[in-house]
C-alpha cells in the first residue's frame, strides 16, 4: 500500500508563504490531546484493516486411523483394511473449485481461501486433478491421489507397500473438533457436492472441525499384503502428500498406527498423538 505523506507547517504557525505567515495562538491542552490520540489511532485501525484482510487458511490432518482388520479371498488373497478421515483443524474452510468447458474437457482446478473479512481469493493447485469414479460405493468426482499410504516394518525406514488413495470427494462426512473457532454446527459441504458425471462446475470442501471418512468397505480403503511376512508393521496415512494446498501448518499431515499383523487377524499395538 502506498504511504501517505503529511507536510504539516512548523510549529506555531499557520501555512503561509515564508516570513509573510503570521503565529498562531498557543494550542490548549485538550486540542493537544485530540490530536495525540489520533496519531496513536492510525497504527491501530491499520493493523484492524490488515486483520480483518488476513487470509484464514485450512489445516488438513489425519484422524486416527479406525477398523484395522484382514481380509482373505478364497484365492488366499490377503489385504488389510482401514478407515481414513482427512479433517480440517485450521482457521478456515478447505475448498476446491474447479471447472471445466464440456463434458469432455480438461478440468481445471482452484483453492479458495476466505478472509477475516468474509471475502476470499483463489490460488492454482494445477496438480490437483479431478477423476470420477462411478461404482456404486462413490458415482461422482474426486481429487486424484489426495492421500498416501505407506507400510513400513517396525525399526525399519523402507516401505514395503505404498499406495496412493485413488480419490478424495471432499465433504462434511462428520464432526470431529467443533470447539474450534469458526466451526460449523452443521454441515457446509454436503456429499452432493461432489456432483455428477456430467457436472462442469465444482466446489467441494471440508468445513473447519469437520472430517471426511473413507471406511474400511470402501473399494480404494486396503492394501494388498499377500505373500507379507508376519510381523509388527506402522501403517502411514498423509493427507496432501505432494502439497497441492495452501495450509496454516504442513507438518501436521501425517498419522500412523502400529499393527501387530498375523496369519489370519491384525491388532493395533501403538498410536501417533492425536490430531
Amino acid at each position: 500500500m502506498a504511504s501517505t505523506r503529511y507536510d504539516a507547517p512548523a510549529p506555531g504557525l499557520e501555512p503561509g508563504a515564508g516570513a509573510a505567515s503570521r503565529l498562531r495562538p498557543p494550542v490548549g491542552p485538550l486540542l493537544l490531546l485530540l490530536a495525540v490520540v489520533g496519531v496513536l489511532a492510525l497504527p491501530l485501525a491499520a493493523g484492524a484493516g490488515r486483520s480483518a484482510s488476513a487470509p484464514r487458511l485450512p489445516d488438513l490432518g489425519v484422524a486416527p486411523i479406525e477398523h484395522s482388520l484382514l481380509t482373505i479371498a478364497m484365492d488366499g488373497t490377503k489385504k488389510l483394511r482401514f478407515t481414513v478421515s482427512i479433517a480440517n483443524v485450521g482457521a478456515g474452510p478447505i475448498e476446491v473449485d474447479s471447472s471445466r468447458p464440456s463434458t469432455g474437457g480438461p478440468w481445471t482446478s482452484s483453492q479458495r481461501i476466505f478472509r477475516a473479512d468474509g471475502t476470499s481469493f483463489r490460488v492454482a493447485t494445477p496438480g490437483a486433478r479431478m477423476v470420477f469414479v462411478g461404482s456404486k460405493a462413490h458415482g461422482h468426482w474426486h481429487i486424484r491421489g489426495a492421500a498416501r499410504y505407506e507400510l513400513v516394518r517396525k525399526g525399519s525406514t523402507t516401505p514395503v507397500r505404498i499406495r496412493y488413495k485413488r480419490g478424495f470427494c471432499l465433504y462434511d462426512s462428520t464432526s470431529y473438533k467443533l470447539r474450534l473457532p469458526g466451526a460449523p454446527r452443521r454441515s457446509t459441504y454436503p456429499r452432493d457436492d461432489c456432483g455428477k458425471k456430467s457436472d462442469l462446475r465444482l466446489a467441494m470442501g471440508v468445513s473447519v472441525g469437520w472430517k471426511d471418512d473413507y471406511y474400511w468397505r470402501i473399494p480404494g480403503q486396503e492394501m494388498d499384503i499377500t505373500n507379507l511376512s508376519n510381523g509388527t508393521y506402522r501403517l502411514f496415512v498423509k493427507a496432501d502428500p505432494r502439497n497441492w494446498f495452501r495450509e496454516r501448518n504442513e507438518t501436521n499431515n501425517v498419522t500412523w498406527v502400529d499393527l501387530r499383523i498375523g496369519p489370519m487377524s491384525v491388532d493395533v499395538v501403538g498410536r501417533s498423538p492425536r490430531l
